[in-house]
């Protein structure tokens, strides 16, 4: 079975600065309350660029429990995420721009197969779990850059 990719994309605005939305976001100690499925964060790096974390997500009846080292790596006006397991590698990319009384935030979220096993997977449900994951995201990182940190 070839490498299967699946990608959705979205975008949001806020009443919010859009240096400021770009500060939270760069930060991976917001990981915690930021990215989908992440129960707790177990272990951050010194630079604050990688983090251990226990990530917790069920689609239908396929359910993921396990611990995953997530990245962050910040790019022009954004950030990259990027985490692999059970046979597939997920990438976030979030966009930060100013727009009249906030900011807009652009995202893409993607699954890779890097296995057979991730392939099936991607093949069963890569749709919806993708899917399910952008939208998750969205959410979070809305009720995290207007409740959380007020601005």
């Amino acid at each position: 079975m070839k490498s299967l990719d699946k990608s959705f994309q979205g975008s949001f605005a806020l009443q919010a600065d859009a240096q400021k939305v770009l500060a939270i976001l760069k930060d991976i100690k917001s990981v915690e309350f930021l990215a989908p499925g992440v129960q707790s964060v177990l272990k951050m790096d010194e630079q604050n660029k990688e983090a251990l974390v226990k990530l917790k997500m069920s689609f239908g009846s396929l359910s993921f429990d396990r611990e995953v080292l997530l990245s962050l790596r910040e790019i022009e006006h954004g950030v990259k995420l990027k985490a692999s397991t059970y046979g597939l590698e997920l990438e976030a990319n979030v966009f930060v721009q100013k727009a009249d009384g906030g900011c807009v935030v652009n995202y893409s979220v993607s699954a890779k197969s890097t296995s057979f096993a991730g392939a099936l997977v991607l093949n069963a449900v890569g749709d919806s779990v993708v899917k399910q994951f952008a939208e998750e995201f969205e959410q979070k990182i809305k009720k995290a850059l207007l409740e959380v940190h007020a601005f």
